[in-house]
């Protein structure tokens, strides 16, 4: 039978040596550890979390910034920071310059599709200017948008442009994004907030039905869509604006009908995205980590980055995968990296 082991002091001999430290003593020590070792991550979790709740606004900041200094590739620390940073200043340049900042290749994570997307929603916010929020949408896009992980980037973009009423863009972006082997791509085209409008695009591929009845039969050029609002509104979208190939343009004039333009781009972009993604996804699920932790790496774990890698350079060689060209693999590299 086990006995719990009980050592009795003598009261008196008690000093204010064994007095509970304040949290302003913890400050001053992981303040010293961190003077001497800048590199110790888990003090400065603990230095962090100590200074959010005891120290001014101003010193959380600057506690932040340095942290970030040593260990910039922690997405989630940076949102924190950026979020703390409008919190305090309520300042918008301050808080895009930490946003730039965190997405900058030399002091933050660039490749980082969480991050990226946090940040334009921030600006898509809180700026005015129409032109600055869908430009940073299109340069995330650009940087990060073929990303595994890029769906609720995708989703950030497409549901500002149905906010400016934008429907043309919307559909454009729905036949871009369906040809992104991002995860969980079918919900880009199940989305209820905006589904008639991906119901345009994807045919119903979120549930493998066909395209529902708020597609257009007749022989027009326009098809009302919407998110959240009635689909018999004047609401419409241009169909010669999204037609952008000559194949398209082909497919509807043969039958003027919307259903065998939505068809094509189902059989042509959607179907063989999926493909794709289903080939990557028995590579991509194993990965039990896909961010930046100073905890390594199991060997096992790194055997599987060893395999993605060799799996995608064979793909690249054989020049038989589109997704699979140069910067894929560049890109597939420095996530590992």
């Amino acid at each position: 039978m086990d006995h719990q082991h009980t050592t009795i002091t003598n009261p008196s001999s008690t000093s204010a040596s064994t007095s509970l430290k304040t949290p302003q003593d913890y400050i001053k020590e992981y303040e010293l550890i961190l003077l001497n070792n800048p590199n110790d991550y888990y003090t400065w979790e603990k230095y962090i979390k100590v200074l959010e709740i005891e120290e001014s606004s101003d010193k959380v900041l600057k506690g932040y910034e340095k942290f970030l200094e040593q260990f910039p590739l922690l997405f989630g620390y940076w949102k924190k920071y950026a979020t703390l940073t409008y919190q305090v200043t309520q300042s918008y340049e301050k808080t895009i310059q930490v946003y730039e900042k965190s997405v900058d290749k030399k002091t933050g994570i660039f490749n980082n599709p969480d991050l990226w997307a946090n940040y334009c929603l921030f600006v898509a916010e809180q700026s005015p200017d129409v032109n600055e929020i869908r430009n940073l949408f299109e340069k995330a896009i650009q940087i990060i948008g073929n990303d595994y992980y890029a769906r609720t980037l995708w989703e950030n973009y497409i549901e500002f442009e149905i906010s400016q009423d934008e429907y043309e863009k919307v559909v454009k972006l729905y036949k871009r994004a369906i040809q992104v082997p991002c995860r969980d791509l079918t919900l880009i085209c199940s989305n209820t907030s905006i589904n008639n409008t991906s119901s345009v695009v994807c045919g119903g591929v979120g549930d493998g039905n066909s395209i529902n009845n708020t597609t257009n039969n007749n022989t027009t050029d326009t098809l009302s869509s919407s998110s959240n609002v009635d689909v018999n509104s004047n609401q419409n979208v241009n169909i010669k604006q999204i037609i952008q190939t000559s194949e398209e343009e082909a497919i509807y004039q043969q039958s003027q009908k919307l259903n065998d333009l939505t068809s094509y781009w189902r059989e042509q972009l959607y179907m063989p995205t999926k493909k794709e993604l289903e080939r990557i996804r028995s590579f991509e699920d194993l990965i039990r980590r896909p961010y930046f932790h100073p905890q390594p790496f199991q060997d096992y774990e790194l055997e599987h980055f060893r395999k993605y890698i060799e799996n995608e350079k064979n793909e690249y060689y054989q020049k038989q995968n589109k997704w699979c060209d140069q910067e894929h693999l560049i890109q597939t590299f420095e996530r590992f990296i």
